[in-house]
């Protein structure tokens, strides 16, 4: 969930088992970045999250990619909902 507090952008991510506070967020026009670490059984991994917000306002796509320098990079997506 992303939200807007004055001129700051913060946010979480989060699933049923466990919730990341974002850090690094950046919004430069449509283009949106933003880090997520994630505590799983095989140790901490740190998320790096680059996309873009659609023309529409409501939704964004990008890719993620774990680890740092050479992990791997998976496809995202994010729809704005009516409790935002």
């Amino acid at each position: 969930m992303l939200s807007l507090d004055g001129a700051a952008l913060q946010g979480t991510l989060g699933n049923e088992a466990q919730s990341s506070e974002l850090t690094n967020v950046m919004l430069d026009g449509n283009k949106i970045s933003f880090t997520a670490a994630r505590q799983t059984r095989r140790g901490s991994f740190e998320f790096t999250y680059t996309g873009e917000i659609g023309d529409d306002g409501d939704t964004m796509t990008g890719t993620f990619e774990v680890g740092q320098g050479g992990g791997f990079t998976i496809p995202w997506t994010a729809t704005r909902t009516d409790d935002n």
